[in-house]
This record gives structure tokens, C-alpha cells and sequence, in this order.
């Protein structure tokens, strides 16, 4: 248990589908002692998020960017406390692998996603192609960070539901190192 500092950065125009606009969060995380940690210790998290249209007439077609590193600043954190694959506000992070599946006291995850419309003139079917990379320290084993990255590589269908609001309806389905694979159905996009 603990006190989180924190600092937000939003500037897109939809925060669950956005066509543009940036977002940036930072959060220091202190888990004292004397509120209840068994030890104590602290954590950054780093966040950004970017949208670049690729068409000033289709804003559905887009590329977006996000990426986030979580770290352990002081102190030790128990194992299933540690930065992890998949951590983020939503849990969707590392499509292709398991939520924690890579863990240590940093981990950096990079993801970019090209976003395109599949009919000429609206906008109720559009598709995705994506690729990211995760990578992790572990301390124990002497593994720096950048040491390994692990890539994931997908497709995926949307199916605006909402024009309102832009919620889009996503299935996607992605692949990763060691036989990763995995299907994904979700309400909104992923970042």
C-alpha cells in the first residue's frame, strides 16, 4: 500500500477511438512501510501515446504509436507486484502473449498500429495491422533490459457499432515468439 504522484497529458479528440491527438502519463508510486508495505520501495510508470492521420478525408485512416515503460526505483517489490506484460489501465498490452508474461523490475513495451477504413465511402468496417515489443530486466538472471525483445504481429476487423461515440467492436488476432498466439474481442481499441 502506498501514495501515487501523478501527471496526465490528453489531448485526443476521443479517448476510445481516438483519429488524433496525443496522450502522455507519469505516475511515482512510493510504498512506505509505515502504510502497510511489508518493505519499502517505489515505482515509475512512463506512458505515450501519439495518432497520425494519414488522410484528411478518411480520419479513420490513421497510424498510432504507444508505448510505456514501468520501473522499479528503490526497494523490492514481491514478484507479483513486479512490472509486467499486459499491466497497463486496460490489460492490453502484448497481444500475441499472456498477461505477465514477461516480468521483471523494468519492463518497456513499444506498439504501433496502422488503422484503415475497408469501404470507400463509410466508416462501420475498418481493419488493423499491428506490431509491438516488450522487453525486461530480471536481476537475478544479470538480464538488462534490450537484452531480449520480443516481437508480436497481428491482424485484426472493427466494427463501429456506435458512429456517436466511434465504439468500434475489435477482433484481432496475433503472434508472437514461442509459439504465441492468440485471439482477442474487445469493445473499443486497444490504445
Amino acid at each position: 500500500s502506498g501514495l501515487s504522484l501523478n501527471g496526465l497529458y490528453d489531448s485526443r479528440d476521443n479517448p476510445i477511438n481516438p483519429y488524433s491527438g496525443r496522450y502522455a502519463f507519469a505516475s511515482l508510486r512510493i510504498n512506505p512501510e509505515f502504510l502497510g508495505s511489508d518493505k519499502s520501495s517505489s515505482m515509475l510508470w512512463l506512458e505515450y501515446r501519439d495518432y497520425f492521420s494519414l488522410s484528411e478525408d478518411r480520419p479513420r485512416h490513421l497510424i498510432g504509436i504507444w508505448t510505456y515503460g514501468s520501473f522499479v526505483t528503490s526497494g523490492d517489490v514481491p514478484y507479483l507486484d513486479l512490472p509486467a506484460l499486459g499491466w497497463d489501465q486496460f490489460g492490453r498490452s502484448g497481444r500475441a502473449y499472456p498477461q505477465g508474461r514477461f516480468r521483471g523490475q523494468s519492463v518497456v513495451y513499444a506498439e504501433a498500429e496502422y488503422r484503415f477504413p475497408l469501404q470507400k465511402s463509410k466508416d462501420t468496417f475498418g481493419g488493423v495491422v499491428f506490431a509491438n515489443a516488450t522487453t525486461a530486466t530480471n536481476q537475478d538472471a544479470d538480464i538488462n533490459l534490450m537484452e531480449y525483445v520480443d516481437p508480436g504481429v497481428g491482424v485484426g476487423l472493427r466494427i463501429m457499432i456506435n458512429k456517436n461515440s466511434q465504439t468500434n467492436l475489435a477482433l484481432d488476432y496475433a503472434w508472437g515468439k514461442y509459439g504465441a498466439q492468440g485471439f482477442y474481442l474487445s469493445v473499443n481499441e486497444a490504445f
